[in-house]
């Protein structure tokens, strides 16, 4: 479609800026009110990713995000439309993902305020869904006002701390000329404070015994370079947040690479007389619901004061951005002669006890299986599965954003949506951990994989049900309900789509590695049906205890 300048739309506007600021792919799925994204389409203007359910939009939104470190877009149609994308929004929401979800909404023109008129997909407030669940809502009315507002949305999102942001335009208004709009303001890291860095300096000097808490702040700041030296010059073991994994190289001396629900790396904390948090709200999952062994006094590095205090009270806190905070800390600080803890020893005698432990030898196999067989340049997208919870939090990660999970709010069915993300951006081939009861939540999404010819490996690890339920109905001496399920053939499933499928039953390190392999390199989608039931890790609720 040829445009003149005078000519563009709000529709056409958007794409531009998006497309400007560097946003390659929307997630979307075309209704009768935002058709007007899809006509506008052209050269550089990002493309649109067609997806089957308006909860995809926003996940594989997600997922591109959080592989990448940029803005992720998600478009939906007006009412029901955008309603169905609320539950990935608030996952979003609450892991500080920075995703904008555009929304269309009724015609302005025949809306009456105060008055429900019954018009296709109409809504009271449709924006108020997602108030509790966004930085911001932002319902434009003019072309003047998107214009206005959505430079600021864009920005909001990648403000730290990070997370979505809801926009919603009448469709009426995406086809009106519309004037050009503004790039978003340069965003600013926050720096440190003279004298909070003063009083960190003084509690950290004062400590012998340090361990280092890294969340994912420090990921979204990129402070990976800075946490190295901060580690070198305390001698201070690494412990990471599910959303700070990768932080460190697998191998460096400082690495803890395992939860602190493992004993001993909870020993580390009893030993230690000061916790260092770096970008990270010490989040009930992480620490067993605040009972992890806690030292006695604590330093926090967090651009959000209230975040950053909410569960533990710091003796000494540090309101700023991860990276410029420790650029300005770590020269200051008084450096140790060496490590006060063996860390490698500790990791090889973790690995050692679970690959022994017969309850744990079959998930240590498929952990195994995933470091060696997916290549380090891919992506993993993990699901609320046990053999996910597995790998997420086991497996050796060779470095920032190469693996995440809907560890903010819990959202089963995430897995194989949000793998979309990363597939379809580029950023390498991508493997999806799910179960097979939250598979079934996005199977439609295997048309979305044939027809974008996304790298996306989906690994679907079948136990019968709700194998974590299950496991919980049994810990707590109940009956099974509810957790065992009917289910498909998935490799015949898979391939009525045309997609290669392979099965097997019962895990086999060599045999899984090298499946995962030959999957990674194929540059299409697959599907690998392995039947195993899997004991949950340690990180799960019920074996806290343990």
């Amino acid at each position: 479609m040829s445009e003149s300048t005078s000519e563009l739309t709000v529709a056409a506007r958007i794409l531009d800026l998006l497309g400007e600021l560097g946003v390659q792919e929307l997630f979307g799925l075309p209704g009768v009110h935002n058709l007007p994204f899809w006509r506008d389409l052209g050269a550089g203007r990002p493309r649109i990713v067609g997806v089957r359910h308006e909860q995809t939009t926003v996940y594989a939104a997600d997922g591109a995000a959080r592989a990448s470190g940029g803005l992720g877009v998600a478009l939906t149609t007006t009412g029901p439309g955008a309603a169905n994308a609320a539950g990935a929004l608030g996952e979003a929401w609450f892991s500080c993902s920075p995703v904008l979800l555009i929304a269309s909404e009724v015609s302005s023109q025949q809306r009456k305020p105060g008055k429900s008129r019954r018009l296709l997909h109409e809504s009271p407030d449709q924006a108020a869904i997602f108030e509790t669940i966004s930085k911001a809502v932002y319902r434009p009315r003019t072309p003047q006002e998107v214009a206005e507002v959505l430079p600021e949305a864009v920005a909001l999102a990648l403000t730290f701390p990070r997370g979505p942001v809801y926009l919603d335009v009448p469709f009426d208004v995406l086809n009106m000329p519309c004037p050009p709009i503004p790039h978003p303001a340069a965003l600013e890291r926050a720096g440190a404070a003279e004298a909070e860095v003063r009083d960190a300096v003084e509690a950290i000097d004062a400590a012998e015994k340090v361990v280092i808490w890294v969340g994912g702040g420090a990921v979204a700041s990129d402070a990976g370079d800075e946490v190295a030296n901060l580690a070198d010059a305390l001698g201070a073991p690494v412990i990471t947040t599910y959303g700070g994994r990768g932080i460190l190289p697998p191998d460096h001396a400082s690495s803890v690479s395992y939860p602190a629900h493992e004993p001993p790396v909870a020993d580390l904390l009893r030993e230690a007389d000061l916790l260092l948090g770096v970008g990270s709200d010490f989040d009930a999952i992480s620490t067993k619901a605040w009972t992890m062994p806690r030292p006695p006094k604590l330093v926090s590095i967090n651009v959000d004061a209230a975040d950053a205090a909410k569960d533990y009270q710091p003796d000494a806190l540090v309101v700023a951005d991860a990276r410029a905070t420790l650029e300005v800390l770590t020269p200051l600080l008084r450096r140790r002669d060496g490590a006060w803890a063996d860390v490698p020893a500790l990791r090889e005698g973790v690995r050692a006890g679970l690959i022994d432990d017969p309850r744990t030898t079959s998930p240590m196999t498929l952990v195994s299986a995933v470091e060696t067989g997916w290549p380090d340049g891919g992506r993993i997208v993990c699901d609320m599965a046990i053999g996910a919870y597995w790998v997420n939090a086991y497996a050796r990660v060779p470095g920032v954003r190469r693996i995440q999970c809907p560890i903010g709010w819990g959202t089963l069915g995430y897995g194989l949506p949000a793998a979309i993300g990363p597939a379809a951006a580029n950023l390498g081939p991508t493997l999806a951990i799910v179960g097979d009861g939250g598979v079934m939540y996005g199977l439609g999404e295997l048309a979305t994989l044939v027809q974008e010819n996304l790298p996306v490996t989906l690994l679907i690890v079948d136990d019968g049900g709700y194998g974590m339920l299950r496991y919980d109905q049994i810990h707590d001496g109940d009956e099974e309900r509810g957790v065992d399920l009917a289910r498909p053939d998935f490799a015949a499933l898979a391939e009525s789509f045309g997609i290669p499928s392979y099965r097997m039953d019962g895990i086999d390190d060599g045999s899984l590695r090298d499946l995962l392999t030959e999957c990674a390199a194929a540059g299409g989608p697959r599907v690998i049906w392995l039947n195993q039931t899997l004991i949950p890790p340690r990180t799960t609720s019920p074996r806290w205890n343990d």
